[in-house]
């Protein structure tokens, strides 16, 4: 068993924080975070900014993605300390992390987001094998593309004329049409691939104090964004993705399961992941009208268990949404088709069919 020491000290300090609530119904959590703050992960052809030096190269966590996880951390600590088991004795305190489950993707920002989030979180230096990482080619559920899925790992692509898009711009009409010349002879770029590449890039470059390209401005606010939002709700919600969240929900409620059943001491499990894995698991619980566009840097969904004297025989679910890292007043969700308090074996019906048991079966051809 793993058992780790700290000082006296740190408890007292961390209790300041409400680290120790006795009176606590909350039994269980499974937590799904999107990474930190990050540079650009590529260039576009005539990108003023191609080759600036970001700090670790294309598609990097920060410095400041290393701070934002350190302070959710300590934000999700100050709310789940409660089932962090421990035994203190005479100056000084024990903390078991048999009971804390990790899995990051093979993305090194999410590693990275993870062991920063984790040093805030437990409080203490951790075991490294602590955290599970798959290789990508074996990843059912946190990083796209991930394991090969041969039914559906086609080209994904967007039909810019589709409703969804009409909705910012039609691009069958003359706007339409004068904005992907515009757009592709600024960039060098298709419509398709500008759309996401460049706007993530000057996303990140405003972030950092860099001039907006003068071609972009006339257009970043007004199409771009939107633009982006909506190809990536389409995306969010593709074949291939429903079946990687369904496959990922599978994995939350099965391990939540163990520690229900008596299987597993593990109540805290933990998912270290990307903007996409957060908002297809959304999407997949029809939730999307209560969160956001897209997930924001630290943006994490939770999925709680409580005692609740109103069921018998059966846990409350909750469902938080945390809209960026430095959140510590998440959204409360409605769930869908289950009214709280939502029983857990009442939501497990709710989302049975939604639920991937062999991705491999599933994804055959």
């Amino acid at each position: 068993m793993k058992i780790l020491t700290f000082s006296l000290l740190i408890i007292l300090t961390i209790s300041l924080f409400g680290f120790i609530n006795a009176q606590s119904t909350l039994r269980a959590v499974s937590m799904l975070t999107r990474h930190g703050d990050r540079s650009p992960a590529e260039d576009y052809p005539t990108d003023p900014y191609a080759g600036y030096k970001w700090p670790g190269g294309p598609g990097a966590l920060s410095p400041k993605g290393v701070r934002e996880l350190f302070r959710s951390g300590l934000i999700k600590a100050s709310r789940y300390s409660p089932l962090f088991a421990e035994n203190c004795g005479v100056g000084s305190c024990t903390l078991s992390l048999d009971n804390i489950y990790v899995q990051s993707s093979s993305i090194v920002r999410c590693i990275e987001s993870a062991i920063s989030f984790l040093d805030a979180f437990v409080g203490i230096e951790w075991p490294k094998d602590l955290m599970n990482v798959p290789p990508a080619e074996e990843d059912e559920i946190l990083v796209y593309p991930g394991k090969p899925c041969p039914k559906y790992d086609t080209d994904f692509n967007v039909d810019i004329n589709s409703p969804e898009f009409a909705k910012v711009v039609d691009f069958q009409s003359d706007e339409g049409q004068q904005l992907i010349a515009y757009i592709e002879s600024s960039t060098g770029m298709d419509i398709g691939s500008a759309i996401v590449t460049v706007t993530d890039a000057t996303l990140i470059q405003l972030a950092n104090g860099l001039a907006i390209p003068a071609w972009a401005e006339s257009v970043y606010d007004k199409y771009l964004v939107p633009l982006t939002d909506v190809f990536f709700d389409i995306f969010s919600k593709s074949d291939i993705m429903t079946i990687r969240s369904g496959r990922l929900l599978k994995d939350m409620i099965d391990r939540l399961e163990g520690f229900v059943f008596g299987t597993s001491a593990q109540n805290i499990i933990f998912y270290s992941a990307h903007d996409l894995t957060v908002s297809g698991l959304v999407q997949l619980l029809e939730i999307k009208d209560q969160t956001e566009a897209r997930p924001s840097y630290g943006a994490m969904l939770h999925l709680e268990l409580h005692e609740n004297a109103e069921i018998a025989d059966d846990l409350e679910v909750k469902i938080f949404y945390y809209l960026y890292y430095g959140d510590d007043n998440p959204i409360d969700i409605q769930i869908p088709n289950c009214a709280a308090p939502c029983p857990f074996n009442q939501f497990k019906e709710t989302v049975q069919s939604k639920l991937v048991s062999n991705y491999d079966e599933v994804c055959s051809e």
